[in-house]
């Protein structure tokens, strides 16, 4: 695997780092990833390799955050569907696909 060299960048990152005993952190991506990030780096998309890894981490919190937000609406509609049919607010599955049936039916006869 190749190895990415991230140093820490910031008086914040040397803090953290020398405080966890750590003085940057190596990364190994492999070599497709590698080429990928130094490709980024030399068009100017980005400064640094760390800033290209920074970025992609970023992302993925991003889409773990928007994952949960989407479980967390789906599992709203879901206790809405179970609340109405709690409260008798609910129909016959069959009755509803034999209705929407006719339906089609009608607008094509």
């Amino acid at each position: 695997m190749s190895k990415i060299d991230i140093p820490p960048e910031s008086l914040y990152a040397n803090f953290y780092s020398s405080a966890i005993g750590g003085g940057g952190m190596n990364v190994s991506v492999g070599r497709e990833f590698e080429e990928y990030v130094r490709e980024k780096v030399k068009s100017g998309d980005y400064a640094s390799v760390s800033e290209v890894v920074r970025d992609g981490l970023r992302l993925m919190r991003e889409k773990e955050q928007l994952f949960e937000v989407r479980v967390q609406s789906l599992r709203g509609e879901i206790q809405k569907g179970i609340d109405q049919i709690e409260r008798g607010e609910s129909r016959d599955g069959e009755a509803v696909m034999a209705e929407l049936r006719a339906k089609l039916l009608s607008r094509f006869s």
